[in-house]
């Protein structure tokens, strides 16, 4: 397991990679899943910022939380222009 300290390094790393090609991090579109019962609920940052702590996020149509495994699930799908 990480410590809360090397996390956060990494985090920054990211953060730093991402700003010198001048696509920086979008902090509304950023947190952190605590998953696990031993696992401590540290709190991390950007740029001082601090992230949000989540129960869920949902990417590309894929519902993912913390107490149950990915579940596939549909979102709006665009028209198909033929």
């Amino acid at each position: 397991m990480n410590s809360r300290e090397t996390t956060q390094a990494e985090i920054d790393v990211v953060v730093l990679w991402s700003d010198e090609r001048l696509m920086p991090l979008s902090l509304g579109k950023c947190g952190v899943m605590h998953c696990g019962k031993n696992q401590p609920c540290y709190l991390y940052s950007i740029r001082g910022n601090p992230l949000p702590s989540m129960e869920s996020f949902k990417d590309l149509g894929v519902q993912r939380s913390c107490d149950d495994s990915y579940a596939a699930r549909r979102c709006h799908q665009a028209p198909v222009s033929s």
